[in-house]
């Protein structure tokens, strides 16, 4: 994943099953989770569907994740952060992505929307 440090940046995704069918039961929990690697335990940023960061949207059985630009407005530059995406369903932890996150400069400073 690639970041614009300071933007506001959508994705979804579909949880899959071994077949690549559509799983179309809602998970428990669903985590997005950043880190500046996959060792410390401090996390930049976590979404979840339980605080609502993360929505489901039933008619499509699609997660909806935003990235605030606060999220990232202290990231560092061309800097590779770590990530992965967590469900929880029926007692069972599966991580089902991983990889970077990668923050590129951003060049307009602007944080208000109001001018």
């Amino acid at each position: 994943m690639n970041f614009t440090r300071g933007d506001t940046y959508k994705f979804c995704f579909q949880r899959l099953d071994a077949n690549k069918e559509v799983i179309t039961v809602q998970a428990d929990e669903v985590w997005f989770t950043v880190k500046k690697d996959f060792v410390t335990t401090t996390r930049e940023i976590q979404k979840k569907l339980s605080d609502g960061t993360i929505t489901y949207d039933p008619n499509d059985y699609t997660y909806h994740v935003t990235i605030q630009s606060e999220d990232t407005a202290n990231f560092k530059y061309n800097t590779d952060y770590v990530y992965d995406i967590q469900i929880l369903q029926d007692y069972i932890i599966k991580t089902i992505a991983k990889g970077n996150f990668k923050v590129q400069p951003e060049v307009t400073f602007e944080r208000s929307v109001s001018e």
